[in-house]
């Protein structure tokens, strides 16, 4: 009689989803929360991020990374080491992706829990989106075209020179913008899109 109610419930622990609302900060292998957090670095940098992984760096020790948020990861591509599309919004779905930073069919708050959209199963936004990502406006390095696939990167976002270019978004813009406005120079300072995993 105990072993079958210890095997029942052990049964049951296993058929429960494993998933992160944001309390803890664990994670699981492929999304560990929903509704996720996006939120927008306090440190800005030149586009000299040290590569992909010194932008991760700069979004987990961030000063506005909630405390709820475990692991966050730069939303940012190269091309290379991070890709969100390689055709217009991954239509060949998420086997076009590298180490891409939004799950599919997730949604997405601020850190004061204001929704700002669910991504499509490709885990990429389909704009206009309900809510801007940030206010007020503030100038983000992305990398992306206005369909998710990679375009200035700032040499793999290790320079910082003024006669080179990388794309930028705007945080306030519910639209393609928020993504993509624009070249900027990559001696300037920007922010960085931190998505929680």
């Amino acid at each position: 009689m105990i072993k079958n109610n210890f095997t029942n419930v052990l049964g049951l622990i296993l058929l429960l989803p494993l998933t992160n609302c944001g309390g803890s900060g664990s994670s699981t292998a492929s999304s560990g929360c929903n509704p996720c957090i996006i939120y927008v670095s306090a440190t800005t940098s030149t586009a000299n991020l040290s590569g992909v992984s010194g932008a991760d760096s700069i979004c987990q020790n961030d000063a506005n990374k909630p405390s709820s948020v475990g692991t966050a990861k730069a939303l940012i591509v190269d091309g290379t080491n991070r890709v969100a599309c390689t055709s217009a919004n991954c239509s060949g779905g998420t086997s076009e992706h590298t180490d891409w930073v939004l799950q599919p069919s997730v949604a997405y708050t601020r850190s004061d829990s204001t929704y700002i959209a669910t991504t499509t199963s490709a885990g990429i936004f389909s704009f206009n989106i309900p809510n801007p990502i940030y206010a007020p406006a503030t100038n983000i390095w992305t990398g992306l075209s206005t369909d998710f696939t990679t375009a200035g990167d700032c040499t793999n976002w290790t320079n910082s020179a003024a006669v080179v270019d990388g794309e930028m978004g705007e945080s306030d813009l519910a639209d393609v913008s928020a993504i993509q406005i624009g070249t900027s120079f990559c001696h300037l300072t920007r922010a960085l899109y931190c998505v929680e995993q």
